[in-house]
């Protein structure tokens, strides 16, 4: 009797959770070409499976038949429930318990927030050094750089979240706060990327579109950063999403200081290509036409003559 209410028991748990699926899969689902009977037999299958074990539980003349059939029945139970006390029970040991872990909260962060928005270099640093563990770090200190930029002035609130503990390279951010502080550094000069770069922000690090020194390749930007950039490890080989390097971008953007340090660096730059086709050496050329004294353009093309005469 307990081996038979044990058996239902699993198979109306795998019929609901079949159910769920079918119906959270139709819901979430884009438009697809995929053929309406393939839909069904990948839904099917599993249901043929459950229709085959209850035949063989109540119908195969084999005890161990019945028991194969029970154990396949809760085989998929098991494994979820079992994974989950699995995963639960090495994270309590670990000390990282989702019930003893800390997280964010968002009147932590609100409260941090109005002291960075305030200037309050003194609030902030406290309320970062008790709570590291209770706020969103890359958002707080990307706050604080904008904060800068909107007034600036000597970056002591970024220096105190920083001194706190508050690590540039954590996620809870579409950007990196090094990208951010990159960008800012043509109102605010280098000193905040310092800032990052002194408290371990990575240039390299992966997460968003492209790596975060590739901000230094914008015309705008503080000439002295990308030096300092790659200085501390920025790699000339790095590639954003879609495949573009940092000589790209340099390209792109026609920062020609930024290109010539990169091929000075050795920056491969010999299969770039811009959007319009041309190349690298077709780009210079045609920028020198219209500025033909540009002391930056005329070291790059120097320098494109050099590796092609090399070859």
């Amino acid at each position: 009797m307990i081996k038979t209410l044990l058996f239902w028991l699993f198979v109306t748990l795998d019929g609901a959770a079949l159910g769920l699926v079918f119906v959270l899969g139709l819901a979430a689902a884009k438009p697809s070409h995929t053929s309406p009977i393939a839909v069904v037999g990948f839904f099917l299958l599993p249901a043929l499976l459950l229709v085959a074990l209850i035949l063989v539980f109540h119908r195969a003349p084999w005890p161990a038949a019945r028991t194969a059939a029970l154990v396949v029945a809760g085989l998929p139970v098991v494994v979820v429930v079992g994974g989950a006390l699995m995963s639960n029970g090495v994270a309590w040991i670990l000390g990282s318990s989702e019930k003893l872990a800390a997280r964010p909260d968002p009147a932590i962060q609100v409260r941090i927030e109005a002291a960075v928005s305030a200037h309050d270099a003194a609030v902030a640093g406290r309320l970062a050094s008790e709570n590291k563990a209770r706020i969103n770090h890359a958002a707080t200190l990307i706050m604080a750089i904008r904060q800068l930029e909107k007034s600036p002035g000597p970056p002591d609130v970024l220096r105190s979240l920083l001194q706190a503990g508050l690590q540039p390279n954590s996620g809870g951010s579409d950007e990196a706060p090094l990208a951010a502080a990159i960008r800012a550094s043509r109102i605010l000069g280098a000193e905040p990327v310092l800032l990052l770069l002194r408290a371990g922000a990575d240039p390299n690090a992966r997460g968003g579109a492209q790596p975060p020194y590739f901000a230094a390749l914008a015309r705008k930007t503080d000439p002295v950063v990308l030096p300092m950039l790659l200085e501390q490890g920025a790699d000339l080989r790095a590639l954003d999403m879609a495949g573009g390097s940092a000589v790209y971008w340099a390209l792109f953007h026609q920062n020609w200081s930024a290109a010539v340090l990169l091929v000075e660096r050795g920056a491969a730059w010999q299969q770039v290509r811009l959007p319009d086709g041309r190349d690298m050496r077709q780009s210079v050329a045609s920028a020198l036409q219209r500025s033909p004294a540009d002391a930056d353009l005329l070291q790059l093309a120097r320098l494109i003559q050099a590796g092609t005469s090399q070859k």
